[in-house]
């Protein structure tokens, strides 16, 4: 999985970019992980190719479901400058 590893490592575009990050750390197919964090599989397609931008919702829902930190997944996803606490 060469693409997962260096798309985990690079800046991200869109927050949908790091949503097919995190899912390929995990090893998840899009149902499975859309399933895990309450999207529909095609819903999560269209975010991870930028079709459809993601909002701020449903940032904080995958750092609480996923138990990753809010304020840095609403940095990456550019909710947050770098000077927000």
């Amino acid at each position: 999985m060469l693409v997962c590893a260096i798309i985990i490592s690079m800046k991200y575009h869109h927050y949908g970019q790091r949503l097919f990050a995190l899912r390929c750390d995990m090893l998840l197919s899009q149902v499975d992980f859309g399933a895990r964090v309450g999207i529909h599989q095609s819903q999560l397609s269209r975010f991870e190719t930028g079709a459809q931008p993601v909002g701020a919702r449903l940032i904080i829902r995958v750092a609480q479901r996923l138990g990753l930190d809010i304020v840095e997944e609403l940095r990456i996803g550019g909710m947050l400058d770098e000077r927000s606490e």
